[in-house]
């Protein structure tokens, strides 16, 4: 079945902002399934810190693309790409609506877009940037200092990436240390591809002071679930060097329990951190349609409701079903095909995290 035609919708924004429950309840809905764009989710075994969801949710519709990676292996956007595309697949053949729910922005533009195609990654590239991340990894400097080697082998790229977005970081470095030239000259010369799907992108972004305290909820709740017992577990089973130790939530306990920082230094610094992550989330997604040429949808066109009364989790949800039915049955304001981008914000998430 090909792919240019096929409808997909898109539920994204930054961590704890409710993705995972909202996206439960269209697809409910929907009648659709749902498939993981969560870069640490996809990983077994990585459970609590990754708020991976639970067996309820996995009963109540099909879930896809969860924990179905070794933490061994190596897993990029170029794979999360692939393992989509068939799933995907799949989904429409049952005749269901594939949901991708996800924080991980590039995972999805390399879904919808492509990626710059560039085939001659050495092996030796990727153990040199191995051996470096495991050793920033252990000093608890991981996303800096990638990204300052970045700007010491190629400042050009560097200056156009934030220091954070880690996975734009690690394919530049790959890419100069395999073929000593920038990616930059790569994408000069192929650009993103078109886009595969006709796809509705819907963006969360909630008021940032109500999710900071989701935030902050949520990695108490972690800790009382039992985060530290999951990653000590998780240190006796894989290598230290593993890329989803990487993590937001399991690099820092893994500084723990190193006895490089003490209990409260590592709650304070995982609460600091994932706020950080949360804003650099945001910014990324105001930026990507126009980064992208995607269509940024314009909600006064769909008539009232929705958002402008910050409505609750229920009223978010019914609103949501109506916007994707009228997408499916390319309704006026959808009738250009391609990507549209819906961004919800100054949501508030009260009652959805």
């Amino acid at each position: 079945m090909g792919t240019q035609h096929t409808n997909i919708v898109v539920l994204t924004g930054p961590t704890a902002c409710g993705k995972s429950r909202l996206g439960l309840e269209l697809a409910h809905g929907l009648g659709g399934e749902i498939i993981n764009a969560d870069s640490v989710q996809i990983y077994r075994g990585f459970d609590i810190g990754a708020s991976k969801p639970g067996p309820a949710d996995f009963a109540l519709v099909p879930h896809h693309l969860y924990s179905c990676v070794d933490p061994r292996e190596r897993f990029d956007a170029a794979a999360f790409s692939r393992a989509a595309e068939r799933t995907i697949a799949e989904v429409c053949q049952r005749q269901h609506l594939p949901l991708i729910v996800g924080g991980t922005g590039f995972y999805i533009r390399a879904l919808i877009s492509g990626l710059v195609p560039i085939s001659d990654i050495s092996e030796d590239a990727r153990k040199e940037l191995a051996a470096r991340e495991e050793a920033l990894n252990r000093a608890g400097v991981l996303d800096p200092g990638l990204y300052e080697w970045l700007t010491e082998i190629d400042a050009e790229c560097a200056a156009t990436l934030h220091p954070a977005d880690i996975f734009r970081i690690r394919r530049a470095i790959l890419v100069r240390l395999s073929t000593g030239e920038s990616i930059r000259r790569h994408q000069a010369a192929h650009r993103f591809g078109s886009e595969k799907y006709r796809a509705l992108v819907i963006v969360l972004l909630p008021e940032r002071a109500a999710l900071y305290r989701t935030i902050d909820q949520r990695i108490e709740q972690m800790l009382s679930s039992g985060l530290v017992e999951e990653v000590e577990k998780l240190r006796q089973e894989y290598p230290l060097n593993s890329h989803p130790f990487g993590a937001i939530g399991y690099r820092h306990v893994s500084l723990f329990l190193d006895g490089l920082i003490d209990y409260p230094q590592m709650v304070h610094l995982l609460k600091r951190d994932t706020r950080r992550f949360a804003k650099r989330q945001m910014t990324w997604w105001r930026n990507q349609p126009a980064t992208a040429g995607w269509k940024i949808l314009d909600r006064s066109k769909m008539g009232e409701g929705g958002v402008a009364h910050k409505p609750h989790q229920g009223e978010i949800s019914g609103y949501l079903l109506g916007v994707i039915r009228s997408f499916l049955n390319h309704e006026s304001v959808f009738d250009s095909g391609g990507v549209a981008v819906m961004p919800l914000e100054q949501i508030s998430i009260e009652c959805m995290a």
